[in-house]
């Protein structure tokens, strides 16, 4: 069955949500068999892991396995290669980035692309529980932020739709910057 996306932005707040729960309950479980692996053979086992659940519990349940959403964590456009879909998120709240401590310029672009979900560590960030920072991702400035997850809400739209926002929002950004573009006709 085709996955419907007449609908879109189609919000899946509720499936990002489960999602995260569910890293949060199977923690525990991943660490015991953790600490038993051979890391010098297989070193990103963990990696895998998360994006295999990713695939199988967001984006099997959201496209019936009939088309590609974004990876869970945040790579870069040139390493997500050819996806039918992006996760992206919104906000009517101003957000703090804990990153870069600042403000989220919500304001600027119509949409952020969804990187993972992290935990603040003294020195930086883990991928590991609670999960309560959401990375979002600016792929045509190369920005990106951490946000607290609780006031986000996420939208799956085709792949296709957020480059053509992403360009938008570029040039939008770039005229606002420079006030020395004028335009001028002949008479």
């Amino acid at each position: 069955m085709t996955p419907d996306v007449s609908n879109q932005p189609r919000d899946i707040t509720e499936h990002i949500k489960n999602f995260r729960e569910f890293l949060n309950a199977s923690e525990p479980f991943v660490d015991l068999l953790m600490n038993n692996h051979d890391w010098d053979e297989d070193a990103t086992l963990s990696i895998d892991w998360l994006e295999e659940n990713w695939k199988l519990l967001v984006e099997r349940e959201l496209l019936q396995g009939d088309a590609t959403i974004t990876p869970f964590l945040g790579a870069s456009l040139s390493l997500v290669g050819s996806k039918d879909f992006a996760v992206v998120v919104a906000s009517s709240n101003n957000l703090f980035d804990v990153q870069n401590n600042q403000m989220v310029p919500f304001d600027k672009y119509k949409y952020l692309r969804f990187g993972g979900l992290s935990t603040k560590i003294p020195g930086g960030y883990s991928i590991g529980i609670p999960y309560d920072l959401a990375h979002l991702i600016v792929d045509e400035k190369r920005d990106d932020f951490r946000v607290p997850f609780g006031s986000l809400r996420f939208y799956l739209i085709p792949f296709s739709e957020y480059l053509t926002l992403q360009k938008i929002d570029k040039f939008n950004s770039q005229m606002q910057s420079d006030s020395s573009h004028t335009l001028h006709f002949k008479e």
